[in-house]
């Protein structure tokens, strides 16, 4: 974090650790499940995933708060390279993004999100859509989009929020396609939020997902 001098003006917060996805050292695992967490062989990056076990999940996530304190001058989010190739056709679980929770009740045998402070793009089996979530201390209520999702292709994801008076404006983006937009959200613990990675399996099927980028950044005039 950096702050710029009182003299020269407001203090500016800023968060920018940089493509995650290069250091493996920042990322804590947690789930069920035996994890695959190892330097990308086919590259530069991190391949994670689940075991074979049916309804297994596993999740990863950066230590450091993201989001901003409370501020009308604050704008935050991330963008992703990943690809994940399906281990059982259309019925495997994924996120990228910000939330509060980590582990093995992330994603539920359904697919399901648990309950929990989360912004961000992720997929669930019986689906080949993007879905998109703004989760206020709720379970799944994430917005099934009319993007199609196909297995073993290489996307770029991004999410870009916005602090205002009225709540908070969250675009989603996929390959720089504007995919969903919400306005006027708040969470409780919206502070708590860190960078996560989850993976789940849902017809005993091994998972892996392979994370190239992962460019968390947030700004905010200090209070």
């Amino acid at each position: 974090m950096s702050v710029i001098d009182a003299a020269r003006g407001p203090k500016l917060q800023t968060y920018n650790p940089g493509n995650l996805a290069n250091n493996m050292g920042v990322w804590i695992t947690a789930g069920d499940s035996t994890i695959t967490f190892d330097q990308a062989e086919d590259g530069p990056g991190i391949d994670f995933g689940t075991d074979s076990t049916d309804n297994d999940c596993a999740t990863m996530a950066a230590a450091g708060e993201v989001v901003p304190v409370a501020t009308t001058a604050s704008n935050f989010g991330f963008e992703a390279v990943f690809m994940h190739t399906e281990g059982s056709t259309s019925a495997a679980n994924w996120f990228i993004g910000f939330s509060d929770v980590t582990g093995s009740t992330f994603f539920g045998d359904t697919g399901a999100l648990a309950t929990m402070d989360a912004i961000g793009i992720y997929k669930v089996e019986s689906s080949l859509f993007f879905r998109t979530c703004a989760l206020n201390a709720a379970a799944q209520s994430g917005e099934t989009t009319t993007t199609a999702y196909a297995s073993a292709t290489q996307y770029r994801i991004r999410v870009d929020a916005r602090v205002y008076a009225d709540g908070v404006t969250i675009k989603f983006y996929v390959n720089e396609v504007l995919i969903d937009t919400v306005t006027g959200f708040t969470a409780t613990n919206m502070t708590a939020m860190q960078p996560v990675v989850a993976v789940a399996n849902g017809a005993g099927a091994a998972e892996t997902l392979t994370l190239r980028q992962f460019v968390p950044y947030a700004n905010a005039l200090a209070a």
